[in-house]
């Protein structure tokens, strides 16, 4: 959220004041949530000065708060609930917010103001109470610098309660001549051009730069000068102006971006009325995507565990196996000796013996346990013969399948990077508990299956073997189930299709098995071609063709879909099919 966002929501935040303060959360370690009343009901109050997600405005999410809530919460609501919110103050465009409180609107002197100065500046992004008199008390991240003062026009800003002027020609006005020399010094053009245009953030300084056909990474000349700055001026008419057009825009790797100003290298993905509408939906868009992102990191880092696991144990039993294979010369070795007809007493640490299996026969020398006659060693080279053939073979088999539990963890970790919704990486944390389990490998508990607190400790579980999540999403009567891993797939086919189902797969490549639930009555031949459609996409985008651009996709009913006894899993064979091409540049989201 850039200052003019900010200077935006703030004053669509303005009439509803005066508020009555109710009650106050603090849900983390840098966000506020204040309860507030007044003539149009109750409102929710949100501060975050995260670094990485700041933001101020109404949210509509009601989140679980701690039962104990933080030292800095328990302080606000002693002094401020129950006292009035009476002015929200904002110097020009600057990511700088005070909320003045008094204890009745009525009663309005310098004397009896509290304030809470919201700073949304980045790495100094803090909430600080301040007691009237501008003392500076506590603060939300950390402590005040000493002296600190809030900004010296806040309490001339009360005397006038309209709104500030942002007057931006006059606040800095645009001399041409100094921003053509700037961009055409600048390494970071976009970083140039908030020297030019206060409170912008990087996001719509991009927007401008695309807008007069600038790439912001190549260098401009004259004449790209001269359309940035008609584009800047622009701008500046529509702050002025307060010519808003709120939005919410997908940015990079799907993070939601909020501006009330045309972001045109950015997809839209909602429009509002309001800055405080937009305001509102973004917070539950970023909430959203942050519980994704940090879902997917501890997704990945307890697949990164268990890979390292499953290496660290195949390179020692591959090492054990090598060692193994040796039994055979034992075996050669105890046959020597009883052929030989030598009859030797304890005390002999060799003997030398004709070796009949090599062509010539040989003479070789054997080396024996001083501590036992010749026959004895013969007959422990055949047990140790015995012992190691068996767990040469163990081995073998562990070896395989240790190998395919590591194909299994390559397979989760290419699905992980495609996932696109919480239920997958749920789904794809059940497969990564399955693999661990299937190899008595311990794991600690992540995000979906929590343990009861243990605070200030890490602790270990035996993962349990159960059925995969296999995610799904309604399209009106219809119900589609998505597959990805072979576990999902195999459980999808065995467990979940039934006769009538719709079975969705790319032609002849690895991919994902989808599965299409009609309503009553709904058959392969009359499904509603846009929900096939889209079964088929997501087939086509979840296989190995996905980077193909046109793919053939397979479908049938689910009775005709078919696992071969002892078939790995997700092996089927299928007939009746009927074939959809599909083109992935269209379905990639």
């Amino acid at each position: 959220m850039d200052g003019i966002t900010l200077l935006a929501v703030v004053e669509d935040f303005r009439r509803r004041l005066p508020l009555k303060v109710r009650r106050i959360y603090q849900p983390s370690a840098s966000e506020l949530h204040i309860l507030l009343w007044g003539k149009d009901g109750e409102v929710r109050l949100g501060v975050s000065v995260d670094p990485h997600f700041p933001f101020f405005g109404p949210i509509r999410s009601h989140p679980q708060y701690p039962t104990t809530p933080p030292s800095f919460c328990q302080l606000l609501r002693s002094r401020l609930e129950g006292q009035s919110l009476i002015s929200i103050e904002q110097a020009d465009t600057d990511r700088y917010v005070s909320l003045i409180f008094v204890p009745h609107p009525a009663v309005d002197s310098p004397s009896a103001r509290t304030v809470l100065v919201c700073d949304l500046r980045g790495a100094r992004s803090n909430i600080i109470f301040v007691e009237p008199g501008a003392a500076a008390v506590s603060s939300l991240r950390k402590k005040p610098q000493s002296g600190w003062t809030p900004p010296a026009d806040s309490s001339e800003q009360l005397e006038d309660r309209s709104s500030p002027t942002n007057d931006f020609d006059n606040h800095a006005a645009l001399d041409e001549r100094n921003l053509k020399e700037a961009l055409e010094s600048s390494i970071e053009l976009w970083r140039t051009l908030i020297r030019f245009l206060p409170g912008a953030g990087k996001e719509l300084c991009i927007s401008i730069l695309t807008k007069a056909g600038v790439t912001p990474s190549l260098a401009v000349d004259s004449r790209n000068t001269d359309k940035i700055a008609a584009s800047l001026r622009e701008m500046k008419e529509r702050i002025n102006e307060r010519r808003w057009e709120p939005r919410v825009y997908r940015g990079i790797e799907g993070r939601p971006v909020l501006h009330v100003l045309p972001l045109i290298h950015l997809e839209p993905v909602s429009r509002f009325n309001s800055p405080e509408e937009a305001a509102a939906c973004y917070y539950d868009l970023a909430v959203a995507h942050r519980e994704f992102k940090s879902l997917k990191k501890r997704q990945i880092s307890l697949l990164s565990l268990l890979k390292k696991k499953l290496s660290s144990r195949l390179e020692a039993q591959e090492r054990d196996s090598v060692e193994a294979s040796s039994y055979e010369e034992l075996k050669i070795r105890g046959e020597l000796l009883y052929a030989s007809g030598k009859k030797l007493p304890p005390g002999f640490r060799s003997v030398r013996v004709v070796d009949y299996y090599r062509d010539p026969p040989q003479e070789v020398e054997i080396p024996l346990d001083p501590s036992r006659s010749l026959e004895e060693n013969a007959r422990s080279y055949l047990e140790k013969y015995k012992k190691l053939k068996r767990s040469h073979e163990l081995l073998r088999e562990s070896v395989k399948r240790i190998k395919e539990g590591i194909d299994a963890a390559h397979e989760v970790e290419e699905l992980l990077a495609s996932a696109s919704s919480k239920e997958e990486l749920l789904a794809l944390g059940d497969e990564i508990e399955a693999i661990a389990h299937r190899h008595d490998i311990r794991l600690r508990r992540e995000a979906g299956h929590p343990l009861p607190s243990t605070e200030g400790s890490i602790r270990t579980i035996p993962v349990r073997e159960r059925g995969p999540r296999i995610p799904s999403f309604s399209m009106g009567e219809y119900r589609v189930f998505v597959g990805g891993t072979s576990r999902q797939n195999d459980y999808l086919v065995t467990r979940v299709s039934r006769p009538g189902d719709i079975w969705l797969h790319a032609k002849g490549v690895p991919g994902a098995h989808v599965l299409i639930r009609p309503p009553n009555g709904v058959t392969v031949e009359t499904v509603d071609p846009s929900v096939l459609l889209e079964g088929a996409r997501i087939a086509a985008t979840r296989s190995r063709a996905k980077h193909w651009g046109k793919v053939d996709v397979d479908y049938t009913d689910a009775r005709y879909v078919k696992k071969p006894p002892g078939s790995e899993p997700g092996f089927v064979t299928y007939s009746g099919q009927k074939t959809l091409t599909v083109f992935t540049d269209d379905a990639a989201h």
